[in-house]
């Protein structure tokens, strides 16, 4: 009772909306939290890890996430504590009050029927809560609100997971920035992309398929920084465009090889390599 469920655009419009004033709120709470990972309890982790970083999430429960043997793998520590990405959008790249695990599961519907409305619903489970970049927050939300429990697979009148992403981030950004455009959407639909994949059902987490493979970090962070490059001066005008939908295809393929199935039942197959191999077949239509 009391908790809702996400079947259509209109009801991730409300989300979006919803999680945007979230990101409103104010982000010095975190600072004496972030001083004291850095400074006092794991210096030797967090001290030179910039503001906006996927690492903080795992901040949050740290002697969890990090083992002793994982501990002493220097040359991990030295890829994983630092950024994977620099967010394409404005509204990907600020630093916001983070919810951290924002899942149907962590919502509370005030509304009658448990139903999706402004002004309805409460965020819980505050467990994962800190600052970091918006474009972490936004990729759980996209890439995990459709992996349901098998029993919430088949809701009568569920619109498609690319339709509904789309719909969240453009009720965002509705809120966090003026007009919107359709080319801002695109570029913070690619930061979700490559934001989910920080995550633990992502490429980085414990319980991904590379199991914390220093190489493929570097990979992805150098695939990322290479699609994710300023437009040539030289481009047609098509070009833009193009290329955005060329890599939400291919930032998607980051991430799906490697998504949660079910709540508590993980099946990652293929890995996150399906993104080269989309790469190499696309570009020369998206990045000609």
């Amino acid at each position: 009772e009391g908790q809702p469920r996400w079947r259509t655009t209109a009801d991730m419009r409300v989300l979006g909306r919803q999680v945007a004033k979230l990101h409103q709120l104010p982000t010095d709470w975190y600072d004496p939290f972030r001083d004291q990972l850095k400074h006092e309890l794991f210096p030797g982790l967090y001290s030179s890890t910039p503001d906006a970083c996927h690492v903080w999430w795992y901040a949050c429960r740290t002697e969890f996430m990090f083992d002793e043997e994982l501990m002493a793998d220097e040359e991990w520590k030295r890829s994983f504590f630092r950024p994977l990405f620099i967010p394409l959008s404005k509204a990907g790249g600020r630093l916001v009050t983070c919810h951290g695990d924002l899942h149907a599961g962590n919502f509370v519907s005030l509304a009658e029927g448990a139903a999706m409305e402004d002004g309805k619903l409460l965020f819980i489970d505050l467990e994962f809560a800190h600052v970091s970049n918006a474009a972490s927050d936004l990729g759980y939300v996209c890439f995990h609100y459709e992996d349901m429990p098998d029993k919430d697979k088949d809701l009568e009148g569920r619109e498609p997971p690319e339709a509904m992403r789309r719909a969240f981030l453009e009720s965002y950004l509705e809120v966090m920035e003026e007009n919107p455009t359709k080319e801002d959407v695109d570029t913070l639909y690619i930061d979700a992309c490559l934001g989910a994949c920080g995550h633990h059902f992502g490429l980085c987490g414990h319980q991904n398929v590379f199991g914390r493979d220093s190489n493929e970090l570097r990979r992805f962070r150098g695939l990322a920084e290479e699609n994710c490059a300023p437009r040539k001066q030289s481009a047609p005008p098509s070009w833009s465009s193009v290329r955005r939908a060329g890599l939400q295809r291919r930032a998607t393929s980051m991430f799906s090889r490697t998504r949660k199935s079910t709540r508590g039942c993980w099946r990652p197959s293929g890995g996150w390599a399906g993104f080269a191999v989309a790469k190499g077949r696309r570009r020369s239509d998206t990045l000609s």
